[in-house]
C-alpha cells in the first residue's frame, strides 16, 4: 500500500484512532501505577586470600596466589545455583519464597579474578538489604566449612548493596505506551480499511 493511501486512512480514522490510543495510556498507566514495585539490587565481593603455604619445594608467591583465587572466584560464581544455600539465605532474611526456584534468585557474575557481583530483586529496599546481608553471612560460613588448610583460607570482602526500582520511570513509560496506543490504533484504522474494501 502507498504511503499516500496509509495517511489518508489514518487522517479519516483519526479521531478513533486517537480513542484507542487513549484508552491504551490510561490502561497502561493504571497498571503500572497499581502494580507492586519490585527493586534490583546488586553488590559486589571480593575475594581474599589469607595466609600462606610454605614447604620445602617452593613458597607461595604472588602469582599462585592469584591463580588460587581466581580458581576460587570460579567456584564461587557457581554457588547461587545451589538451592539448598539460596533457601537458606532467604529464610534467614525473613523472606518467604513460595514456589519460586531458589536457583534462579540470584546471579552471580564474575567481573575479574577476584571480583564477583551479586544481582538479585526485592519488593522493597530493606528487604534487599536483609538479603544481602543474609547471602554475605551465609558465604562466609560456607567457606568456613570448606576450610581444610589452616594456613591458607579465603575470606570475602562485601560492599554495600546499590538498589534501584526495577522498572521504568512514569515519564518514559507513558510516552510508551502512547505510542504503541497510536500504532495499535492505526493497525485498526487499516485493518478497517481492507475489511470495507
Amino acid at each position: 500500500m502507498e504511503l499516500k493511501i496509509l495517511i489518508k486512512v489514518i487522517k479519516k480514522n483519526r479521531k478513533k484512532t486517537l480513542i484507542i490510543a487513549s484508552l491504551i495510556t490510561i490502561i497502561a498507566t493504571v497498571g503500572y501505577l497499581i502494580r507492586p514495585k519490585q527493586y534490583q539490587a546488586m553488590f559486589a565481593v571480593t575475594v581474599l586470600q589469607k595466609g600462606s603455604d610454605q614447604s620445602s619445594d617452593y613458597q607461595f608467591d604472588n602469582y599462585y596466589s592469584q591463580e588460587a583465587i581466581d580458581t576460587f572466584t570460579d567456584s564461587l560464581e557457581q554457588w547461587p545455583g545451589n538451592p539448598g544455600l539460596i533457601q537458606t539465605v532467604y529464610k534467614k532474611a525473613g523472606i518467604n519464597i513460595n514456589n519460586q526456584d531458589p536457583s534462579k534468585l540470584i546471579k552471580a557474575r564474575k567481573l575479574g579474578p577476584d571480583y564477583l557481583e551479586f544481582r538479585f530483586k526485592a519488593k522493597s529496599p530493606k528487604n534487599a538489604q536483609a538479603i544481602a546481608k543474609s547471602l554475605t553471612e551465609q558465604l562466609a560460613s560456607e567457606l568456613e566449612k570448606r576450610k581444610t588448610n589452616k594456613k591458607v583460607w579465603f575470606s570475602l570482602d562485601a560492599g554495600e548493596p546499590y538498589i534501584e526500582e526495577a522498572q521504568l520511570p512514569i515519564v518514559i513509560f507513558i510516552p510508551i505506551a502512547a505510542l504503541t496506543g497510536l500504532l495499535l490504533g492505526a493497525t485498526w484504522s487499516m485493518l478497517v480499511f481492507y475489511w470495507q474494501d
